[in-house]
């Protein structure tokens, strides 16, 4: 059986490539101010509260997903994410099948981005960012084009 964390997909709505790592606090830990992950999400899955030290932009590329925190209830179809502050407390449920791609991004490298949970419009431009970001290798040194 795979890590939870390895994820295996070939068409461009769940394309990513596998990562070995332990967890998402591995993932947490590299030392790059943005870093990427996908995750497979079974229909019903409830993933329990939880925060990271990162702030995060959380991603369905297809299904419907709710996130639940203290400050309201979200639910992100693939034309939405929401973006939650580091330490947030938060908790996400699949309504279905989910290809959740997430972005958690090192609060101090961008000012001026929101204090509190919202859900930010995903453009096409912002799909492929995201799907592209997840692509990218994790235990590289950053190239220029990163």
């Amino acid at each position: 059986m795979l890590p939870s964390c390895v994820m295996k997909t070939n068409i461009v709505s769940n394309r990513t490539k596998a990562v070995l790592l332990d967890s998402v606090d591995d993932i947490l830990t590299l030392p790059r101010p943005i870093v990427g992950m996908a995750m497979e999400v079974a229909a019903g899955k409830m993933i329990a509260r939880h925060q990271h030290i990162r702030s995060q932009l959380l991603y369905a590329s297809s299904g419907v997903m709710t996130v639940v925190t203290d400050f309201g209830i979200w639910i992100v179809p693939p034309l939405r994410a929401v973006w939650i502050p580091a330490y947030t407390d938060h908790q996400i449920h699949a309504a279905g099948p989910v290809s959740m791609r997430t972005l958690y991004i090192q609060p101090q490298i961008v000012t001026g981005l929101p204090e509190k949970c919202c859900v930010v419009a995903v453009t096409p431009l912002l799909r492929e960012l995201l799907l592209h970001v997840v692509d990218l290798p994790l235990q590289n040194e950053l190239n220029a084009a990163e």
